[in-house]
């Protein structure tokens, strides 16, 4: 639940008791109440927890309350979840490999450390004559797609700590108008690079010369990896996996973490943030569950062979949803919703009946209009600039409102 406007951080309340006996303590059972969907007033829900939270297992669209034992906490991660998650959890983890630890090498994309200066497109390559042997194909958040990746022609200046300036003339060139911010960057400063070179290469052995991986970005509302196997460079942004064995493919595992099953895993066990976006960093990217397979077995390679001609199919047909998507936005030389039409209802309504987001700053590149039972929803995808970094954020929720009116509703929605 979300209570502060503009915070990233979902709200926890923590009530704690005193107890110096550590037998009581073991034996204690914590009492969890999540909050899953509410849109009326922080009354009405604290009302509503009231009615309910003496029970010991309680659910209903707003709410769950259960327990869970105090003995089971660790030094580990821990996560609360109702006694059924719990147990689906521990099915889904039974029989599988560990992600991180068994089936693929993950890490974090390069920091540039000067982005404006090492982000090209092909006009700027051209104008400038910049050498090929330094490019390479590059990819943001919002590139990445589920399945797939959708390349929009950006380039990475791919200079690392063996790259010889006297071998890319026309590129030192262009980067010398960018050399007193380029200098000023830490690793510089601290000797660890050329002005030249990247700030942080960081885990190279993941993108060069790599044939195939996965990318995913950090913050996502549902797991979206995408297959990758033209040789796409990241930033920190982004996450990339690559198969330690070939016991199984990688398009196998692509299906399993795209799955409905692996979705609800990661939301129960994950960092929950603002709008429902979830965190894939490291550390929960490298826990998950990935289903064991012997392909030896006749009847389990039948199923790993279908689970990757499926993935193929939907590599294929996302490319495809996604083509059209842009075809039918470069048509569109207007905002979405007229900002009249919508304008004179949106002054009309009761302040009871809007949530906006009035903080939140940065580049809009794209907005969308959705309806939610008896709300719209105006989200958009946007970027803010944070140090020498863009972090680009998808379907940021900017206002919801509520309109009894059906038809009023879908004559405002595009």
């Amino acid at each position: 639940m979300q209570f502060f406007k503009g915070a990233n951080v979902l709200t926890c309340i923590v009530i704690l008791e005193k107890d110096l006996d550590n037998e009581s303590r073991l034996d204690n059972s914590i009492k969890v109440i999540k909050v899953k969907k509410w849109r009326e007033s922080h009354e009405a829900l604290f009302r509503h927890i009231v009615l309910n939270q003496e029970k010991s297992l309680f659910e209903d669209k707003f709410i769950s309350v259960f327990e869970s034992p105090q003995r089971l906490l660790t030094k580990e991660a821990w996560t609360f979840s109702p006694p059924e998650t719990e147990k689906l959890k521990e099915k889904i983890r039974k029989n599988s490999w560990v992600l991180g630890e068994e089936v693929c090498t993950i890490g974090q994309g390069m920091t540039t450390g000067f982005n404006k200066a090492f982000i090209v497109t092909l006009p700027i390559i051209e104008k400038y004559s910049l050498e090929k042997n330094v490019l390479k194909k590059y990819v943001k958040t919002r590139d990445i797609k589920r399945y797939h990746v959708s390349y929009r022609g950006l380039y990475l200046i791919y200079t690392v700590p063996e790259t010889d300036p006297d071998t890319i003339p026309n590129t030192i060139k262009y980067l010398k108008q960018f050399r007193p911010e380029l200098e000023k960057r830490f690793q510089f400063k601290e000797g660890m690079g050329e002005w030249f070179t990247l700030s942080v290469p960081r885990n190279r052995k993941l993108f060069d010369g790599v044939k195939e991986k996965l990318l995913v970005p950090n913050y996502s509302t549902s797991n979206k990896f995408a297959y990758d196997n033209e040789y796409f460079y990241s930033l920190t942004d982004t996450y990339a996996l690559v198969l330690k064995t070939q016991t199984v493919s990688l398009k196998y595992v692509l299906g399993i973490l795209n799955s409905r099953l692996l979705n609800f895993f990661y939301r129960s066990t994950t960092k929950l943030k603002r709008d429902g976006y979830m965190e894939y960093f490291n550390r929960p990217l490298s826990e998950i569950p990935i289903r064991k397979l012997n392909l030896e077995n006749e009847n389990e390679k039948e199923i790993h062979d279908e689970i990757v001609q499926k993935v193929d199919g939907l590599i294929e047909l996302s490319q495809k949803r996604w083509a059209i998507d842009l075809d039918f936005n470069r048509y569109i030389s207007y905002p979405i919703t007229d900002y009249i039409r919508f304008g004179t209802i949106y002054h009309g309504l009761e302040l009871s009946k809007i949530e906006a987001d009035k903080t939140t700053k940065g580049t809009i590149r794209r907005v969308k209009v959705t309806e939610e039972e008896d709300y719209l929803r105006f989200s958009v995808d946007f970027s803010i600039a944070a140090k020498s970094e863009e972090i680009e954020i998808t379907d940021h929720t900017v206002i919801r409102c509520k309109i009894d009116d059906e038809d009023l509703r879908k004559f405002i929605r595009p």
